[in-house]
């Protein structure tokens, strides 16, 4: 009985094709989600002068800086002061539509 393999070859360049467009898919996506967390970062984070709201951005290569030493302990809080979150609600709160985000962009490419 003979087996017809052109959908399966089809399939397999469309899967390489798809391998070749990754890299630019991952980094637009990382520049999206970067600055949109970084956002949403500084506009969370408590006001007193305003330094630690605006020493927030995204780096361009996939991560979210904070620009101020401070800034874990009024994530975390300490001894003397209570938490004040800004940094992880903001992630939790991206994460599930970043995550849809990335499937469907990886779904595009196959």
């Amino acid at each position: 009985m003979p087996v017809n393999t052109s959908d399966v070859d089809a399939f397999a360049r469309r899967l390489r094709k798809a391998a070749g467009a990754v890299e630019v898919l991952e980094s637009e996506w990382q520049d999206k989600w970067g600055t949109e967390i970084a956002q949403d970062m500084a506009g969370r984070a408590p006001r007193d002068t305003g330094a630690l709201a605006s020493s927030i951005g995204y780096d361009g290569q996939g991560t979210v800086t904070v620009g101020v030493d401070y800034g874990i302990f009024v994530e975390y809080g300490t001894t003397r002061t209570a938490p004040q979150p800004f940094a992880r609600p903001s992630v939790d709160q991206n994460r599930p539509e970043a995550s849809r985000d990335a499937v469907k962009r990886a779904v595009k490419l196959i």
